[in-house]
């Protein structure tokens, strides 16, 4: 396994997909994703994984395996996801099995916004996304908003977000 990572493809702030790499070409006949366990640490869970996957080329002929997970009732974009393989049934294409493995999953899925709150009369729009967002690369401006007052456009001051956290302001 050259490099695991984990997706929200549907973008919902819930984490639906894994992506492995391998080092090399693999058998495409053995899709069976029997073996791996994948674990929200964070949370002492483990993800309900679909039977099989499917292989796709990134480098080396169908060196890329991708499966999904049913998605949890918490958002999960941001967690600590560790894996493990033991004893399944993928193997290279000079039939070799893969080798147990173990560590942790690279996080691929952005942060997603889930709510932007206000109270009548207020300026400050409170927003909560999936995950912890730092701002402290200048990400989240004030040209990524649109505010729209029942028809009526309204300019955004100022963006703030609190930094390692999962809330955030827009001032109209």
């Amino acid at each position: 396994i050259s490099s695991i990572r984990y997706d929200d493809t549907d973008h919902n702030g819930k984490i639906d997909q894994v992506v492995v790499i391998f080092d090399e070409s693999m058998n495409t006949t053995e899709n069976s994703t029997s073996g791996f366990t994948i674990t929200n640490t964070d949370e002492s869970t483990t993800y309900t994984i679909s039977a099989t996957g499917s292989f796709t080329t990134t480098t080396n002929t169908n060196d890329t395996f991708t499966f999904t997970l049913t998605e949890g009732s918490a958002y999960d974009t941001g967690a600590n996801v560790s894996y493990a393989f033991v004893t399944g049934t993928l193997e290279d294409v000079a039939n070799n099995d893969l080798a147990d493995a173990s560590g942790s999953i690279e996080d691929y899925a952005s942060p997603v916004l889930l709510s932007a709150t206000t109270n009548w009369g207020e300026t400050d729009i409170n927003l909560t996304f999936s995950e912890p967002v730092d701002n402290g690369g200048a990400d989240l401006v004030v040209a990524d908003f649109t505010y729209n007052d029942v028809g009526q456009a309204t300019s955004i001051s100022s963006v703030a977000i609190t930094a390692g956290s999962t809330t955030g302001t827009i001032t109209v």
